[in-house]
């Protein structure tokens, strides 16, 4: 079974060291601030919170090493496995564990969707991923609250990149009326093995 040792690097993500200037941190979310400890002054999440259950450090674990795997030089697919990963995660755990999890997790996920736009315009899986970011944020009542919270700015960075990349509001034929996206491609490419070479969730 895997064990995370929250004095190794192994287990530390790099999120501290992606987003600058005008966001707001994660770090001062009120729930998130449940989740971690600031040693050095820098922030350090307890991941080892997870070595009591399986399914829980699996899921974790999947998330933090696609992570620090998806650095500014590599390819779409690390940051498409990084999403994939984090959208894995929010949604097995969302259920068992502290809402600052939830939080943290979905703001590194936009981070990493923001990077696979800026970085490789991968518009069908940017799109996918930045709709479940909008659904879950807007689900959880997280936001939208005029960019005054850092979830609030990522529901608003995930709305344009949702646009911007083809996706968002959208016609239903079906019912004549303009519809958000509802996040399902994304979960059916993190539960099926990820996106087929057009972009389409496979599996």
């Amino acid at each position: 079974m895997y064990v995370f040792d929250d004095e190794d690097d192994a287990s530390k993500p790099i999120l501290e060291a992606r987003v600058t200037g005008d966001d707001i941190s994660i770090w001062d979310d009120p729930d998130v601030q449940r989740i971690y400890d600031v040693v050095d002054g820098q922030a350090w999440p307890r991941f080892s919170e997870f070595n009591d259950n399986l399914g829980q450090v699996d899921l974790v674990r999947g998330f933090v090493e696609a992570d620090q795997n998806a650095a500014s030089d590599a390819p779409a697919s690390a940051f498409v496995a990084a999403c994939l990963a984090g959208v894995r995660a929010v949604e097995g755990l969302s259920s068992s564990v502290d809402c600052g999890w939830i939080k943290f997790l979905v703001f590194q996920i936009d981070v990493n969707n923001h990077f696979l736009w800026d970085l490789h315009h991968r518009a069908t899986e940017v799109a996918a991923i930045a709709e479940w970011t909008v659904e879950t944020i807007e689900r959880n009542g997280w936001g939208p609250d005029g960019n005054t919270t850092a979830l609030g700015q990522r529901h608003s960075n995930a709305m344009a990149l949702a646009a911007a990349a083809g996706g968002g509001l959208r016609l239903n034929p079906n019912t004549g009326r303009f519809e958000y996206g509802n996040g399902d491609v994304a979960r059916q490419a993190a539960s099926g093995g990820g996106f087929d070479h057009g972009g389409r969730a496979s599996g």
